[in-house]
């Protein structure tokens, strides 16, 4: 598949279905865990379309008022964007030496 259509069928379809199944269960709070598991999983090579349509659900699911929370253990291994979305204490990831960002 192209890239470009890996980023649409996510959309489409699996972050769609996900928006939906969430919305009927009328749930107030979505917490993700084990994110990291995707970037090890059998989907890795998929990391990217999928982290960006996690954050678009992220982004509807703010929207709708719904409480988003998440366990991120090893934010190296998911792209900023999405781990800053989950975590709002996130200031970014280290530069190569440095413990902690300034």
């Amino acid at each position: 598949m192209l890239p470009g259509q890996v980023f649409d069928t996510i959309e489409k379809k699996f972050i769609k279905n996900l928006a939906d199944e969430i919305e009927k269960s009328k749930a107030v709070s979505v917490k993700f865990v084990n994110l990291e598991a995707i970037a090890t999983g059998p989907h890795g090579s998929y990391l990217q379309p999928i982290c960006a349509g996690l954050g678009i659900l992220i982004d509807f699911l703010v929207a709708k008022k719904i409480t988003v929370t998440g366990t991120i253990q090893n934010p190296f291994s998911l792209p900023w964007d999405l781990v800053a979305r989950l975590d709002p204490t996130f200031k970014g990831l280290p530069a190569p030496g440095q413990q902690t960002p300034p």
